[in-house]
């Protein structure tokens, strides 16, 4: 009877042992299962968001593609239209048509239209190449002062040499970015600014400082402001408030896309009757090391 007791205390413990190593079996090759499956849903899901990312590229260039056969096909058309005019009315000894002069100023604001589209195409193409060092450095300092000098040379506000631009960067701050990109956005956002005073006369400031890991330029005027509706549409390329045909209404998107590939932040603020700050933030960097000075050998020139 002891022996019967073991015996079936044996077979209990082998059959529990042997459910146990199928119940184990059976965990494991579902783990396995689950794994694959994981495995291929999240390589469906990776796929699936690199062809939406692919996609809204696709519509995004679509989108500035549309806007630049916009903005050149009008004044194209104007040029058309007013070589048309004055090949229609010149004929062999006739005198010129009495609106002549006003086709050929029309032609010419076309030209000119379209030139500063191209030029700003053009600029933001080179920028965009720039090499991104990763110890790229930029004194804030000296590139606003020689933005400043940019910005009134490309204001077209009347007696630009007159309105008060007051700058209160402090030396010694440092931002990660190449020089040519913070002097093209800040002598972009400066030039905005002093157009805006044209009317008001106020000041133009423009401030820094270090907020934590980040320099935080300000520029900011007591101009009109800006509607909501506007401010919305401000990063929009080719939109702008601007009536002169050197406008190409595509300052503000370069600035925020030359902005973004540093790693930085553009924003604008304003209100209608309480002026405009146009906030820059890229990241603080230490300055560059600069190299001991050596001493050339006896008999060389320096």
């Amino acid at each position: 009877m002891l022996v019967t007791a073991a015996a079936v205390a044996a077979l209990c413990a082998g059959l529990h042992g042997l459910a146990r190593r199928r119940e184990v079996r059976r965990q494991m090759d579902l783990r396995a299962a689950l794994e694959v499956d994981l495995e291929a849903r999240t390589g469906a899901l990776l796929r699936a968001e690199e062809a939406r990312h692919r996609a809204e590229e696709l519509a995004g260039i679509g989108r500035f593609a549309a806007g630049v056969a916009h903005q050149v096909n009008g004044p194209v058309a104007a040029i058309g239209a007013s070589l048309r005019f004055l090949r229609d009315g010149l004929e062999p000894g006739a005198p010129a048509p009495p609106d002549s002069v006003v086709a050929v100023h029309e032609a010419e604001a076309a030209l000119a239209r379209i030139s500063a589209v191209a030029r700003q195409l053009r600029d933001a193409s080179r920028l965009a190449e720039l090499p991104s060092r990763a110890d790229a450095a930029t004194e804030v300092d000296r590139a606003t002062r020689e933005a400043v000098e940019v910005a009134r040379a490309r204001s077209r506000a009347a007696d630009v040499g007159e309105l008060r631009l007051e700058v209160a960067v402090p030396p010694g701050l440092w931002v990660a970015a190449e020089p040519d990109l913070v002097i093209e956005v800040i002598a972009h956002l400066v030039a905005n600014a002093l157009d805006a005073v044209e009317v008001t006369r106020g000041p133009v400031r423009v401030s820094g400082a270090l907020r934590g890991t980040q320099v935080e330029l300000v520029v900011e005027d007591d101009g009109p402001g800006i509607a909501p509706e506007v401010r919305r549409r401000l990063f929009e390329p080719f939109f702008t408030t601007k009536t002169h045909v050197h406008a190409s209404g595509l300052g503000l998107a370069v600035s925020r896309g030359l902005v973004a590939s540093a790693g930085g932040e553009l924003a604008i603020e304003s209100e209608l009757g309480r002026g405009t700050r146009a906030v820059l933030r890229l990241r603080a960097a230490e300055p560059p090391a600069i190299p001991p000075a050596t001493t050339p050998p006896p008999g060389r020139p320096a």
